[in-house]
């Protein structure tokens, strides 16, 4: 189906018009305009660490990355959601610690495109059983 989008379709000002509208926000400390311009992101698939740094470099002040999170879930409560992301390929890797003099296994799982760590786990053994929930995620 081929939708034809009108040649002044802003989609920031759009998810501000549904914002106010549904009322999703009871505080508005930071303005909706923001807010939709930061959600648009999230969408779009940058990490809320580097829309944080957007918005201080756009607007001047900056949210803390929890608080783009917390709209991202507050908009999710409503019905809207962002879509997984399928991934290529991941790279797990692990590596030895002493933590109070006890060996502890940090894995680590990275998107090998995007640089992206969507797993990190800590154990204390070496085990294959450990790679399991990457090879869920990556299976998205």
């Amino acid at each position: 189906m081929y939708v034809r989008v009108p040649f002044h379709f802003n989609p920031v000002r759009e998810l501000e018009w549904i914002i106010r509208a549904l009322g999703i926000f009871k505080r508005n400390k930071i303005p909706i305009e923001e807010k939709a311009h930061a959600l648009c992101l999230y969408m779009a698939g940058l990490s809320s660490w580097e829309i944080a740094d957007a918005m201080g470099d756009r607007y001047g002040r900056k949210p803390s990355h929890s608080s783009v999170l917390n709209w991202a879930r507050a908009l999710g409560s409503v019905g809207w959601t962002v879509p997984p992301r399928g991934r290529r390929l991941i790279a797990v890797d692990e590596t030895v610690e002493k933590v109070n003099g006890r060996e502890v296994y940090v894995w680590a799982a990275m998107d090998v495109d995007t640089g992206e760590l969507p797993a990190i786990k800590a154990t204390r053994s070496r085990s294959s059983e450990v790679t399991e929930p990457v090879k869920e995620t990556q299976q998205v």
